[in-house]
């Protein structure tokens, strides 16, 4: 019963409170046949469409809003087609210059869920500032973050941000932001607004760069194509930008600047000032870079060369760093910190210092390595050589995490930790340890390769020799591997395969199986090779004896691909094609038809003019060819044509390897005719007249290790005494 009475005692005061309150008609406003007037002062909620009246509202009606702060509302046409653009309700007497929409059909406006209905009402959006232009950027690139860049699509909606009433509100900010975001969803930044507009609005941007501002440039680097002088400028302002703040910044911004250099490369002009000034802020950096930032800034730097004085002070700066952390690599860390190795020379010691830094990381770190973080690691060793001691104990602690990994290599994998091994010597321990790991894993597995990575796999091994047994295990590996691809080797696959093998000089059952199993992939039915593959394929057989079955099957197939080509060789490919000759005999018929082939290209390359290296290795080459064969006299004149007709002076190292190269020719004639034109009638005779051409233009000395023996039935010695040349034949007596 108290209960009761107490409820009865609030209702009854709420009541009385009630009835105390003026009675406001609300209704009456929101009524769609409303025909009151409206005051002078348009801050009401909707105009009214009677303008001629000026009377105050009445009592019983809401009194018009004062303040001039625009209210968002929600606008849908009566077929309830949401508009796309936010709108507000505005004084007219704003000082804003807003933009309008007049309706052209009866729209239904609700604010806070009440419906409005004004068959001539004119909505007012939004005023323009920085903070919605912001929110259209942002809009944009989440409603189209897909996987298909549409770059017309980019385009309108860049003309939308210059047009006259957006462009003034953009600052320095919004650059950033376009730039990031570019980067992020894979856009070209520039598709969107242009580099010139960019740097106008960060010089104009009179703020000085945070933090975030230096890791938001740098990574939004990555969307700049950077292949004209306005991104260059663009790279330049941001690096001064960078240099004169003096912030501080962290582990996470350090990995997210240097990881958008990755798409660009040392070269370009104003990455080296970039470097430049992120190296200076680095090396301000005191606290634990994390693994992660390690490996995604060092992934940044896979374009960047140590050549450039700027990028070894940015590598110093990153080893030190590295040096001083103590956080471990996880496997993704690992892989990705090695790979951005891949354009740094251990030439350097910069790089060394790099390469010592990671090699204890990666010792200390206990991840396992799975085939994509194995392939990735190994790949980014390609320019470090064994011969280094700090690249060796890298290799060493490699090899131990490729012996440990429990996860088998995959075709692409293969591939890539082979290719990374161009620069490694097969004496090392450390390397043949590795080799034996890889060749270990490749044994428990049967993968198709195809014929990009037989081509990777093969052209990392062209620093080992098949002298040592890890190598000739590798060789038989691969060779399996090989045999049970379904490809055909394109003219790349041929080049890269081949040349991986100049330094294999052993006939031995492991290598003979790999070149069986590559001939079987090479389709001498179509298919030609261009200029550069021509001279990389067969600069790969130089360790390779035309008596080898296998090497003849393959030569044929070449010359057959050759005679379909329409290359124009240059020196370079002249000299490599003929230097990978030396060991062959013209008494192969497949020899023959390849000195046929090669000769004809020669000829059609009427424009080309051969080097001083060029020549030395072309004769060079032809070591094990006799003049008796209609085929090697043919290529003999074609050479003495291009030797004739060029300026290149030979050095005494040059002339020694070009004559040493003709001892297994023969000639009734000498090399004291007073000029090489015009004699045609015995080729070889005709090539030995333009040596001794190059020979009477030499200007000083000739060293005697440089002298070149060449025997066609005598040995003719050139002595240097004093500043003459003496010139003595003696008979050949062994």
């Amino acid at each position: 019963m108290k209960l009761l009475f107490a409820v009865a005692i609030y209702y009854v005061c709420l009541l009385s409170y009630l009835s105390s309150l003026p009675f406001q008609p609300l209704r009456k406003l929101w009524s769609p046949d409303r025909t009151s007037s409206s005051s002078t002062t348009p801050t009401t909620v909707i105009p009214s469409t009677d303008s001629s009246s000026s009377s105050s509202p009445s009592d019983d009606t809401v009194k018009p809003i004062k303040s001039t702060t625009s209210m968002r509302i929600n606008i849908k046409t009566k077929a309830s087609k949401p508009l796309t653009k936010r709108t507000v309700v505005s004084s007219s007497s704003s000082s804003s210059s807003p933009r309008l929409i007049t309706p052209t059909a009866t729209a239904e406006m609700s604010i806070n869920g009440n419906i409005i209905s004004d068959s001539n009402s004119i909505v007012v959006v939004d005023e323009i500032s920085p903070k919605t232009v912001t929110k259209d950027i942002m809009n944009y690139f989440s409603q189209n973050n897909n996987i298909v860049v549409d770059s017309k699509k980019d385009a309108q909606f860049g003309q939308q941000l210059l047009s006259s009433n957006i462009r003034d509100k953009i600052d320095g900010l919004h650059i950033l932001t376009i730039l990031f975001q570019s980067a992020r969803t894979k856009r070209v930044s520039t598709t969107i607004i242009p580099a010139s507009f960019m740097i106008d609005k960060l010089s104009q941007w009179n703020r000085t760069w945070s933090e975030r501002d230096i890791s938001t440039f740098v990574y939004g680097v990555h969307s700049l194509e950077c292949v004209n002088p306005v991104d260059s400028k663009l790279l330049l302002l941001g690096a001064m930008k960078i240099k004169e703040t003096p912030v501080l910044i962290t582990s996470r911004s350090i990995g997210n600047a240097l990881y958008g250099l990755r798409s660009i490369t040392s070269d370009t002009d104003g990455v080296r000032e970039l470097c430049s000034a992120l190296s200076s802020k680095i090396d301000q950096f005191n606290g634990d870079l994390s693994g992660q930032d390690i490996g995604i800034g060092l992934f940044g730097l896979q374009g960047m060369s140590a050549e450039s004085e700027q990028v070894r002070s940015l590598i110093k700066s990153i080893a030190l760093k590295i040096s001083s952390s103590e956080s471990e690599l996880d496997a993704q860390a690992m892989s990705n910190a090695l790979y951005g190795l891949q354009s740094m020379s251990s030439d350097y010691p910069e790089v060394l210092q790099l390469v010592s830094a990671l090699s204890t990381k990666v010792s200390e770190s206990s991840p396992e390595l799975c085939a994509q973080a194995i392939g990735s690691a190994l790949y980014g060793l390609q320019k470090l050589s064994s011969d280094k001691t700090e690249v060796r104990s890298l290799v060493a602690a490699l090899a131990e995490k490729v012996e440990t990994s429990t996860t088998g290599l995959d075709a692409q994998a293969i591939g890539n930790a082979l290719f990374g091994l161009q620069r490694m010597k097969s004496n090392s321990p450390e390397v043949r340890t590795l080799v034996q790991a890889i060749a270990t894993k490749l044994v428990l597995l049967e993968v198709q390769m195809d014929s990009k990575g037989i081509g990777s796999a093969l052209y990392g091994l062209h620093s080992m020799s098949s002298d040592v047994p890890q190598v000739r295990a590798l060789l038989a590996a691969l060779a399996d591997r090989i045999s049970l691809s379904q490809c055909s080797l394109s003219g790349q696959g041929i080049a890269d395969a081949l040349y991986g093998l100049y330094s294999m000089n052993s006939d031995c059952p492991e290598l003979r199986a790999l070149l069986s199993a590559l001939a079987n992939r090479i389709d001498a039915t179509r298919g030609k090779l261009d200029s550069q593959e021509i001279g990389n394929a067969l600069y790969g057989l130089q360790g390779m004896s035309s008596e080898m079955s296998e090497v003849r099957v393959i030569v044929l197939k070449l010359a057959e691909k050759i005679r379909r080509s329409k290359a124009v060789l240059r020196s370079q490919h002249i000299g490599r094609a003929l230097l990978g000759l030396q060991r062959f005999s013209a008494t192969s018929t497949e020899v023959r038809y390849l000195l046929k082939q090669l000769s004809s290209r020669i000829a059609e390359s009427d424009r080309t003019q051969l080097t001083g290296t060029a020549i030395a290795d072309s004769l060079y080459g032809l070591q094990g060819l006799s003049s008796t064969f209609p085929e090697v006299k043919q290529l003999i004149e074609e050479l003495a044509k291009k030797i004739a007709i060029t300026a290149a002076e030979l050095t005494s190292e040059q002339l020694g390897r070009a004559l040493f190269g003709l001892q297994a020719l023969s000639s009734s004639g000498g090399i004291f005719e007073e000029s090489a034109i015009g004699i045609d009638s015995d080729e070889v005779v005709f090539l030995l007249s333009t040596l001794w051409d190059k020979v009477k233009v030499r200007k000083g000395g000739m060293d005697m290790s440089s002298i070149g023996i060449c025997s066609f039935h005598n040995i003719i010695i050139i002595v240097q005494s004093s500043s003459d040349y003496h010139y003595h034949n003696h008979e050949l007596t062994s």
